[in-house]
């Protein structure tokens, strides 16, 4: 039995926010994020919403009883990305991957997702799906993210996801390459807290130790998008009547989370 989950790309990031419809024309405003899917989900009271940024997917919850799981969880914890969600080669290989790891998994519909405790993972809130979305236009013919790449802000891709993990950082990704096949692609210090770099299913995430005295959960600290050149990030956010802010020394621009619906994005030079 395979101790592999088989992950065959990132399918979506998972962003909480409490206004759909602000949430939509926000992210379409800022980042021209061209939105396909649109589903009611009432076993969870929310409406969920998928589009993507360049050849990122995100994924919109928006709550609508504040008494439901996610209700809940926005009121404690606030809007923002929560969880990753990676597209798997097969359903019950994940599972028993999965389980084989003695990991715990919270709820599951089988044979479409299950979600895995964060608490078995470092803190980092882990999907698991085979599905396709139907309609993404990443899928259809001809498809390209020239939009984005030609736009004021010059997107040229996703360069990394960070994540604040609740071990050191070296023991997750020990985890996560045995449980996703991650492989270590850097290592070093941000912010006086050691980093491991690792890259799974061809995507990158940087995991940010915890401070000495401890993580109570892991967070997605920031969404890190590549840039044609960060000099235009400023323009782009004049533009856009919102400000960026310096971050990691000088070399990186960020969109705090404040100004973007709970989520923090960070912009590097390509």
């Amino acid at each position: 039995m395979s101790t592999d989950i088989g992950a065959t790309r990132l399918g979506h990031v998972n962003l909480l926010v409490a206004d759909h419809n602000e949430a939509v024309a926000h992210y379409r405003r800022l980042f021209d994020v061209e939105f396909f899917l649109f589903m009611y989900v009432p076993e969870v009271s929310s409406t969920n919403t998928l589009g993507v940024l360049g050849d990122t997917c995100l994924e919109l919850f928006a709550p609508y009883h504040a008494d439901s799981v996610l209700g809940r969880t926005l009121a404690k914890q606030g809007p923002g990305a929560f969880a990753l969600e990676f597209t798997v080669a097969d359903y019950e290989q994940a599972r028993e991957a999965v389980l084989a790891h003695g990991l715990r998994i919270t709820s599951e519909d089988a044979p479409h997702y299950f979600w895995i405790h964060p608490a078995d993972v470092g803190g980092i809130a882990l999907e698991l799906c085979p599905a396709q979305f139907p309609h993404d236009p990443r899928a259809e013919p001809g498809w390209s993210t020239d939009r984005w790449t030609d736009s004021p802000l010059g997107i040229v891709g996703l360069r990394s996801i960070s994540l604040k993990v609740t071990q050191p950082a070296a023991e997750v990704a020990a985890q996560l390459h045995s449980l996703c096949a991650a492989k270590i692609t850097d290592e070093g210090t941000v912010s006086g807290r050691e980093f491991v770099e690792v890259q799974i299913a061809g995507e990158t995430f940087r995991l940010i130790s915890p401070t000495p005295s401890g993580s109570p959960r892991g967070t997605i600290s920031s969404l890190d998008f590549a840039v044609r050149n960060l000099d235009t990030v400023h323009a782009w956010a004049r533009a856009c009547g919102v400000p960026v802010v310096e971050a990691a020394g000088g070399e990186r621009l960020a969109l705090p989370a404040e100004l973007n619906l709970g989520t923090r994005i960070e912009f590097v030079q390509a």
